[in-house]
């Protein structure tokens, strides 16, 4: 018997050790905030991951101020099946983001956010004690809805381990060896030819805004060597540029998924074109990517006047940014007034 007080002794000795040497691995803190009430838009189209991007990414900062987080319509069979393409891109998204019935009782709604594209003062917002508000605004399409919560929006939209493992694996086999800067140049045509208001990508800009860009970085970042990347452009649109492939590197990207291509954007683009800047697909690839990464963008958004996003861009593009135009066959530098 005299054994057992030495036996105890050393398995609790031992269990000392294992605690001392390997310790529990602490709990991941998250910054985002969660509330018990709830704030939704109102829409009838679930849209692109561009557009459910800031959809989100605005309720969030509206709802910090107003203590609550954000829900999307429950009955919209597209934002159902959207939530599981969401769940492998954005688990975060997924986690914090809830489907509300905006018909069901203890529902309040409201008129804000009507212009898809300008930002309003949420702090006027009258106090509700509705478990759900359902404001009347459908896209939230400002930065300065959420943008004094940047940490915050970039923790809700990390990108899954899978997703970035199969990316880092695809830009491997893309580039191989090539160390040159990697200039991006998204492009946007499709469903933008026909859209009413957003202005497609045009080889007439395309074309003089890479030499330019391509210029100004090897003027403002002592850049030598530098390679194109293209995202989001059709093979037989990228044929009519009359690129020489033997002149510099050019890659056409295409992961599998458009959140592959989403985060392909964000990890491996050191610096940005838009050259269709309604793109909020494009505009989203911007805003996750690093600060350090210069963006330009085309200050011709649209192919009406009055669109939103043409009229006040301070509302839209950040002023970090770079602004440029096309004027009488050059393209040069824009203030933003």
């Amino acid at each position: 018997m005299a054994r057992w007080p030495k036996l105890i002794i050393g398995v609790c000795l031992g269990a000392c050790l294992v605690f001392m040497f390997y310790p529990e691995t602490p709990e991941i803190r998250s910054n985002l905030v969660k509330f018990n009430k709830y704030v939704m838009p109102t829409y009838h189209t679930c849209s692109g991951i561009g557009n459910q991007m800031f959809r989100v990414a605005s309720l969030y900062g509206i709802g910090k101020h107003l203590e609550r987080s954000p829900a999307m319509d429950g009955r919209q069979v597209c934002q159902q099946k959207y939530m599981d393409e969401i769940k492998a891109i954005f688990p975060n998204f997924y986690n914090l983001v809830k489907l509300k019935d905006p018909d069901s009782s203890d529902v309040e709604k409201i008129n804000f956010g009507d212009d898809c594209c300008r930002h309003q003062d949420p702090t006027r917002i009258e106090h509700s004690d509705a478990n759900l508000l359902v404001l009347s605004g459908n896209f939230f399409q400002s930065y300065k809805f959420f943008h004094f919560a940047k940490n915050e929006i970039i923790e809700l939209f990390q990108f899954s381990a899978s997703l970035k493992k199969s990316v880092s694996r695809y830009a491997s086999d893309l580039f191989g060896t090539d160390k040159n800067h990697k200039m991006c140049v998204h492009v946007r045509r499709g469903d933008f030819i026909t859209d009413k208001y957003n202005l497609e990508t045009h080889k007439e800009f395309l074309l003089p805004a890479m030499t330019f860009v391509e210029s100004h970085l090897r003027e403002t970042k002592n850049i030598d060597d530098v390679s194109i990347v293209f995202i989001g452009i059709e093979i037989d649109f990228l044929s009519e540029l009359g690129l020489s492939e033997s002149e510099k590197h050019i890659y056409r990207a295409s992961a599998k998924t458009r959140g592959e291509d989403l985060y392909f954007g964000t990890r491996y683009c050191d610096s940005i074109v838009l050259t269709a800047s309604g793109s909020t697909f494009g505009w989203w690839i911007s805003y996750l990517s690093p600060d350090s990464v210069p963006v330009y963008y085309n200050d011709r958004v649209s192919k009406v006047q009055n669109y939103s996003k043409q009229v006040f861009p301070e509302d839209n593009f950040l002023h970090s940014w770079h602004r440029i135009g096309f004027r009488d066959g050059e393209i040069t530098l824009v203030d933003v007034k």
